[in-house]
């Protein structure tokens, strides 16, 4: 995770839209950046994983935001199983 925490802050330049997910203390447990269409970009931190908060973004960003498109590292095998 250490390697994608400095390439994070680069890429939410090209991000038109970010929605954060706080916990209880308005701490963020969760993100996900759009582009035009397009989802580029979804984080949950490790110990919200599991709980159904991806699900609810995913969703969240089709109904609001029209995403039809999604960029997905294929080397983390568990957010190709996820989408």
């Amino acid at each position: 995770m250490k390697r994608y925490k400095k390439y994070v802050p680069i890429g939410l330049n090209g991000i038109s839209h970010l929605i954060v997910v706080l916990n209880d203390n308005n701490n963020p447990i969760a993100f996900m950046g759009i582009e035009e269409r397009k989802l580029e970009m979804l984080f949950i931190k490790n110990s919200e994983r599991g709980k159904g908060i991806g699900k609810k973004l995913l969703n969240y960003g089709i109904d609001n935001y029209s995403i039809n498109r999604l960029a997905v590292n294929e080397q983390n095998i568990k957010a190709k199983s996820f989408y």
